[in-house]
């Protein structure tokens, strides 16, 4: 499998989500169930920036040849997409919030986990 396609949905993908978080922090919090009160939109706000700069990143090296840059990119987003769903259940089991919005960004990470954890450990 190749990584460009894998790199464009998730440039599309963290680009939604981060703008998303960065402008409209409290409709996010709702979907994901969650409340709106303190510093959450604040948090979520620069959530965001870092998911935005992910969308940036992973287009920028959509065409990049495939060298120990790219390489240390894919295990960095391999990590964080490991970890993530990590976080996301201490959250719904620890806390004791989740809904199905919840559930499928866990889906959703974890797929990206699996596809790039394929492309680190694929034989070349």
């Amino acid at each position: 499998m190749k990584i460009r396609p894998i790199f464009i949905v998730n440039s599309i993908v963290a680009t939604v989500f981060g703008l998303g978080f960065m402008f409209i922090p409290g409709f996010i919090f709702g979907l994901l169930g969650f409340s709106t009160e303190a510093d959450g939109p604040l948090a979520m706000r620069f959530f965001g920036i870092m998911v935005l700069g992910v969308g940036v990143l992973t287009f920028s090296a959509r065409n990049s040849p495939d060298n120990i840059s790219r390489k240390a990119i894919v295990l960095s987003l391999f990590t964080i997409y490991t970890l993530m769903p990590i976080f996301h259940f201490w959250t719904i089991f620890g806390l004791g919030k989740g809904n199905i919005m919840l559930w499928s960004v866990i889906v959703l990470h974890g797929i990206f986990a699996i596809l790039y954890g394929i492309s680190i450990f694929k034989k070349t």
